[in-house]
């Protein structure tokens, strides 16, 4: 049987003397010998555009030449159990799958993070991250001596600030969408610490876990992983109606008469009296 491979195609060939499975790729015209079983119909290959990406699953593993390792049965070396993410960079040309790749995720545009707004992100497995290439919250890694890399943890999580693109990696996932927090005149955003970490606006001010406070500076706020917003609070505005009065009346509390004279004045000026505090005290000279 004559098989034929347009350009940018591909199909799978088993060996059933072998029982090994072959890449054959297009163009080409191929002719199937009697021990051969085609179990991959010609198939189009996978062209990434740019800003978009693919993942892939038990990814074929690379020499140095890019080309596809063999193990000692030839058979295609996979790394079995792992993914891994393909963009328009990594793989510019139209690519075959080999046997045992598994398109996990299908052509998928690239995340843009706009203003004012983040990524939550939690890393999955232990890797060392491109400090000048990442516009991550650095603060939130483990900084290496070298300054130029951030070492991640699995479970830690810190956020990608916007503007920019996301380049996804297997290491981290995405936790939640953040959106900033407009703090208006005359209002004040009430945060929570979730752990011990240092102030967003004033990197010396250490905040406690647990601890409460207000970020009464007016603007966009972007609340860190180790924050948690409360809600807003709007500032009491005091007018000639509203305004406190303070009535300042001179009495020696030891004498009856003062006392007397002490509460009716008090009365005739708030008309009730709805709490009264036995505050009296003296000093002795000297």
């Amino acid at each position: 049987t004559v098989i034929s491979i347009a350009p940018y195609s591909y199909i799978h060939v088993l060996n059933t003397n072998t029982n090994v499975t072959s890449v054959v790729c297009g163009p080409a015209r191929y002719t199937r010998q009697d021990h051969e079983r085609l179990v991959c119909q010609p198939t189009e290959m996978i062209k990434i555009p740019p800003r978009c990406y693919m993942v892939c699953a038990n990814p074929v593993v690379l020499d140095e030449d890019n080309n596809a390792k063999l193990d000692e049965f030839d058979q295609h070396l996979l790394r079995h159990g792992d993914v891994e993410i393909r963009t328009a960079v990594t793989h510019p040309s139209p690519f075959p799958l080999y046997p045992g790749e598994l398109e996990q995720q299908g052509i998928t545009q690239l995340e843009v993070v706009p203003k004012n707004a983040a990524l939550k992100l939690r890393a999955v497995r232990d890797f060392v991250e491109s400090a000048t290439d990442s516009s991550s919250d650095t603060d939130d890694g483990m900084i290496e001596d070298d300054q130029l890399s951030i070492k991640r943890r699995a479970g830690d999580e810190w956020l990608f600030r916007g503007p920019g693109t996301y380049l996804p990696r297997v290491e981290v996932t995405i936790v939640d969408h953040i959106k900033s927090v407009i703090i208006k005149n005359n209002t004040a955003l009430r945060l929570k610490a979730l752990r011990a970490t240092n102030d967003t606006l004033d990197r010396s001010i250490q905040r406690k876990a647990g601890e409460e406070y207000l970020i009464r500076q007016s603007g966009a706020y972007l609340p860190s992983v180790d924050e948690e917003v409360i809600g807003v609070v709007h500032a009491n505005i005091i007018t000639e109606k509203t305004k406190n009065h303070v009535l300042a009346i001179q009495a020696d509390v030891s004498k009856a008469d003062d006392c007397k004279k002490l509460v009716e004045e008090t009365r005739s000026n708030v008309k009730k009296i709805n709490v009264l505090v036995n505050n009296a005290g003296a000093s002795a000279a000297g």
